[in-house]
Parts: structure tokens; sequence; C-alpha cells
């Protein structure tokens, strides 16, 4: 099995759990780990599980203006421009991934 993780973190708590399941996954399967600022823009053919994670800003997933605030209160300042949210919506309406 090939596995494809993703994820958006500006403290790094994000980060840590998407190692942790990355770790759980190893060695059944062969796990990419990867910031959403370096991910792939469409799901490779061969990925048979997409885990994405992204941090909660304002009860929601985090927008170019919370990232902002993230920044301002200590976060490494990373790609703000680009994140989950974005990342996902980049993916549209393909045949993969199936939810």
């Amino acid at each position: 099995m090939k596995a494809l993780i993703v994820y958006e973190s500006m403290f790094g708590n994000t980060r840590q759990i998407a190692e942790a399941i990355r770790d759980g996954l190893s060695p059944a399967a062969s796990v990419t780990l990867t910031d959403v600022a370096e991910a792939p823009r469409a799901v490779p053919d061969d990925i048979d599980l997409l885990v994405v994670g992204g941090p909660t800003h304002a009860f929601s997933m985090s927008r170019h203006g919370t990232r902002e605030d993230a920044v301002r209160r200590g976060a490494a300042s990373t790609d703000l421009a680009g994140g989950i949210r974005e990342w996902l919506h980049e993916l549209g309406a393909g045949s993969r991934p199936h939810f």
C-alpha cells in the first residue's frame, strides 16, 4: 500500500500528529509525508491512502488571514498564501480522490 500524508502546521502540532500517523502506517505501507507547501498538485494514481490534516483556526480550516494572525502570535513564517483549504480546492473535482 502507498500512502500520502499532506499536512499544514503553523506551530508544529499538526506536523507531530502527521509524523505519528506515518510511524503507525510504517512498515505496512510506503508512506510519503509532505508539508502542504510541497505537496503534489494532483494525487498520484498509485496512492491507495490519502491523509490530509491541518490546524483549526477560528473553528475552521486556516485561511490566509488566520495564518497571518498565527505568525503574529509566534508561528513560523511559512507559505502564508496556501494551506490545506487552498490545496484541496486546487485538486478540484476529478476521479480521485474518493471520499
